[in-house]
């Protein structure tokens, strides 16, 4: 007979090995009919609202890997929340005016001589949304919910006119000016450049040491005194307004071979000097304090400055006495190179020179006036434009800049920042010292492709219209006219007719060439996320941060919202480090290091990339490589095939008339539901605060240990060989179905796919809840909790371990190949470990996961040779192959096999079993 037909054994669902490539677009086309999101948001219409906000998505053709690591984590937080009971409104961003945008553009328009500023526009509008529809549909395809029907882009009308207001609140409250500023330009691409736009490249720069004139101070050293100064920019020797030292740093005054005196760091003399290969004497040490009073000639202009005492000067390469550049924001900003990278009439004898071109010559210039020590050519990283390529510049350029120090706006800042709640926390230390550090912020740039600020010029004379008058003319044709028109009005007809030219008297303007800057859009999005319809302006419960650039953009939407709302934009901030490469380097944003979004979803799933992405530890950055991934998906597949497992023994079970009331179950079912309780308060305590590495790692514990290798591996005999009705059978799977549920709603915002794909295999649940997200996240059940139970498993368990290892050690020695061989034999002295066995005797089989267990008389003697066990002290474990037969049915070795006629080759219980005793 084939007893196996006898076997209640698992109904397996769905297959071991998945498919998500095939699976989880059938999960989409389940959403996209049941539209979950939007359902779940009118069940929760009359509840609280919780906002989670995150930086505007930059508009590229394909999502990247930070990107798509942003928005997983926010989608994490917005499932968990609206599973939670909150209205959680997610209306996706995105920033429109990326240079990448402009860029592709201007490619694409480049066979023609002339491009129309009006064409490059109609060209960019059509590039950002025919490439904000394909990340939508990347975005759905990763499993992100939202209100995609009602994205947001900066270049929408009403997006627009926000920023306007933004920017006449500012400029009306006193926050703005426009004033010359060093900025980071690109000569082809003919704009000035944020940090994130520029990569390191090698590239070959010519090394000058030159020697400015000392001209008061230290005249006790004799005439011929020079302060030494490095530099690999020659052309911005042009700017120079001062020297700076370190006042605290030791200083030396040297004498050349020829007579000359040098003023340099004392810890830099003999690299400096070795490179010059001159001979030198140290006549006098001093502090860079003593060195505050001289000034000094340029080397070839016919002007002079004075050296600044500065605590920021670095020892690290050069001389320690820096040429001031235009990088410098404590003295005056002096413009020697025009948009086209020429040197201008602040050049002199070199205007009109190409920057580059101009460093030979200057080089020249210089040793022909004794002005240069030294020089080599020296390859080294130097910042590269990341959309052309080429090298960057530093020049000086007009912006609109705001004041932090205008109505304190600092100080009010870093006050706020004290009130907010910050994982982790250092990052608010870290946030106020770049405050602390920073004087202003530059909200405009040169670019086509924007919003530019409302003001207008006169185009006889280019002088500026007043800015008030300016402000209201276009706040007043937005709002009766939006600003979709407002931008296509010549300034004539925006501005009233009685305006004129105050300094020539002309009636001819043209509009500010400066357009707001990405940053300043991105940071006043909070106006736009959080107001919605006119609505009363409300912070962000959750704000998400990514690196160095979404805490640059914490940082500006700090100042802009405490500025005009006098209010923090949000409550409680959350940074993390971004995606880098296995070496940990940043991945190369114009690269080929990171793979696309599609070959990844075809090889792994989204349901691994959203595992991988949210095991990100906000301390750490998450690295990026296929080994990686395939480690993840590993253990994907054990919580999966856990899950798998548990629905299988769920066959035939139905909850509502099955189910074995909490009083009848036995101990070690009341025992995982005490550890499921646990599991639930940690796990709701992790969502509560966004750490989802935190929700991931206890997931995959439960799931491996305390659910798949304890729990379904002690009880696999209740569930297969006892009677599909019988109480013992129903109580395992009473509390099966429990953990099963638990789970998939826990797993739910970051496995999204999965927990669906299981949700849809319990007919009787989707009849009154068609997806796992209109249900509601399980709250931990303090009934369940039992901390006297757990504290006697704890003992027993601690026994199970040390009889599996006395197995190990009885393997060869018995002749035993699994558990089920074994008859243990327990010699107690200890009372209370005689007492916690006795009262457990009739388990102990289970429990130990062996065919015999026998408790031994207290009064009886150990036998000799048998150690007693180091870790439970006064317990003593013989181990002997089982005398007895492998039951056919259960597999469980047993004396009792062969002594029954009909059934010769099963054990006793199995055949009370078959006939019904049991």
């Amino acid at each position: 007979m084939d007893y196996s037909k006898t076997l209640n054994l698992p109904e397996m669902r769905f297959p071991i090995r998945p498919n998500l490539a095939r699976t989880e677009p059938e999960i989409l086309s389940i959403w996209k009919a049941l539209e979950p999101y939007k359902k779940r948001q009118r069940l929760n219409k009359e509840n609280p609202r919780f906002l989670v906000r995150n930086m505007p998505k930059p508009i590229y053709e394909h999502i990247r890997l930070d990107d798509m690591l942003d928005t997983v984590l926010e989608d994490a937080a917005v499932k968990y929340r609206l599973m939670s009971g909150f209205r959680v409104p997610h209306l996706p961003v995105w920033n429109s005016y990326s240079p990448a945008i402009e860029r592709e553009a201007l490619r694409f328009l480049k066979s023609k001589d002339a491009v129309r500023k009006s064409e490059l526009k109609r060209h960019c509008r059509d590039l950002c949304l025919n490439y904000v529809n394909q990340q939508k549909e990347q975005y759905q395809r990763l499993g992100v919910f939202a209100d995609w029907d009602k994205t947001v882009l900066s270049s929408d009308s009403n997006y627009k006119a926000g920023m306007i207001r933004a920017f006449a609140n500012l400029y009306e409250a006193g926050y703005l000016y426009k004033g010359p500023k060093p900025v980071r330009w690109c000569i082809g691409c003919q704009t000035d450049l944020l940090g994130t736009e520029i990569e390191y490249k090698n590239y070959q720069l010519l090394s000058l040491y030159v020697k400015f004139p000392v001209i008061h101070g230290l005249e006790e050293l004799g005439e011929d005194v020079y302060m030494l100064v490095w530099t690999n920019t020659a052309w911005t020797l042009h700017a120079n307004t001062a020297i700076f030292v370190h006042p605290d740093y030791d200083y030396v005054a040297l004498e050349t071979a020829g007579k000359e005196i040098l003023i340099l760091a004392a810890s830099v003399v003999k690299d400096v000097m070795g490179k010059a290969r001159n001979d030198y004497e140290i006549i006098r040490e001093m502090k860079g304090a003593e060195l505050g009073e001289i000034v000094y000639a340029h080397p070839f202009l016919d002007k002079t400055s004075h050296v600044v005492l500065d605590e920021s000067v670095s020892l690290v390469g050069g001389t320690g006495c820096i040429h001031a550049t235009p990088y410098s924001q404590s003295i005056a900003v002096v413009s020697a190179v025009d948009r086209n990278g020429h040197l201008t009439e602040e050049a002199g004898q070199f205007c009109s020179f190409n920057v580059f071109e101009s460093v030979s010559l200057i080089s020249l210039e210089l040793e022909k006036r004794g002005c240069l020590l030294s020089s080599e050519l020296v390859e080294q990283t130097y910042p590269h434009c990341s959309y052309c390529g080429e090298p960057t510049i530093i020049r000086v350029a007009d912006k609109w800049i705001l004041d932090l120090n205008a109505r304190d706006l600092r100080q009010r800042v870093s006050e706020t920042m004290d009130e907010l709640d910050w994982i982790p926390g250092w990052s608010r230390d870290k946030l106020s010292s770049d405050l602390a550090g920073r004087l202003d912020w530059s909200i405009s740039r040169q670019r086509t492709w924007g919003i530019p600020a409302p003001i207008f010029y006169c185009n006889k004379c280019d002088f500026q219209v007043d800015a008030v008058e300016s402000i209201n003319s276009s706040l007043d044709i937005i709002g009766r006219r939006g600003a979709g028109r407002w931008l296509t009005t010549k300034p004539n007809n925006i501005l009233p007719e009685d305006v004129m030219c105050t300094h020539c008297g002309g009636r001819d303007f043209r509009w500010e060439t400066e357009m707001l800057d990405i940053e300043f859009i991105s940071a006043i999005s909070y106006s736009m996320m959080l107001s919605g319809d006119n609505a009363q302006f409300q912070p962000a419960d959750t704000c998400l941060g990514n690196g160095g650039q979404g805490e640059k953009w914490l940082q500006l939407s700090l100042l802009a919202s405490v500025a005009i709302e006098n209010s923090a934009p949000f409550k409680f901030a959350l940074l993390h480090g971004g995606i880098v490469d296995e070496a940990g380097k940043k991945i190369r944003k114009s690269g080929d290091s990171a793979s696309s979004i599609e070959n990844l979803l075809d090889t792994f799933g989204a349901d691994v990339l959203r595992l991988w992405l949210t095991s990100m530890d906000f301390n750490k950055k998450l690295r990026f490589s296929h080994s990686r991934l395939q480690a993840v998906s590993k253990m994907y597949q054990r919580i999966r095939n856990t899950c798998r497992f548990l629905l299988a023994n769920l066959s035939g079970y139905d909850p509502e008339s099955d189910r074995v009331d909490y009083a009848y179950l036995q101990e070690i079912d009341r025992l995982v539901l005490h550890r499921l309780a646990k599991f639930m308060d940690r796990t709701t305590e992790a969502f509560e605060n966004s750490q989802f590495h935190l929700v991931k790692r206890l997931l995959y514990s439960f799931c491996s240990k305390d659910v798949s290798a304890f729990y379904l591996n002690m009880i696999k005999r209740r569930l297969y060989i006892f009677p599909e009705w019988s109480s013992s059978r129903r109580a395992a799977q009473t509390v099966i179905y429990e953990v099963f549920m638990t789970l998939i709603k826990v797993m739910a915002p970051i496995l999204p796919f999965t927990a669906e794909e299981m949700w849809q295999q319990m007919p009787i649940v989707t009849e009154e809840c068609p997806s796992v997200f209109l249900s509601r996240f399980p709250e931990m059940d303090r009934a369940f909790l039992d901390d006297e139970l757990e504290s006697r498993w704890d003992k027993l368990l601690k026994i199970r371990s040390e009889i599996h290892k006395s197995l190990e050690a009885a393997r060869k020695k018995e002749g035993i190949s699994n558990s089920s061989q074994a008859s243990v034999m327990l010699y107690a002295s200890s009372s209370d470990v005689y007492a916690l066995m006795d009262r457990y005797i009739d388990d102990l089989e289970n429990i130990f996961m062996v065919s015999k267990v026998r408790l031994m008389p207290q009064d009886l003697p150990i036998p000799d040779g048998i150690r007693e066990s180091d870790d439970v002290k006064g317990l003593t474990i013989e181990i002997r192959r089982i005398a007895g037969e492998k039951c056919e049915r259960c597999w469980v070795y047993s004396d009792t096999v062969g002594t029954n006629e009909q059934y010769p080759t099963l054990c006793y219980r199995c055949i009370a079993i078959l006939e019904g005793g049991i």
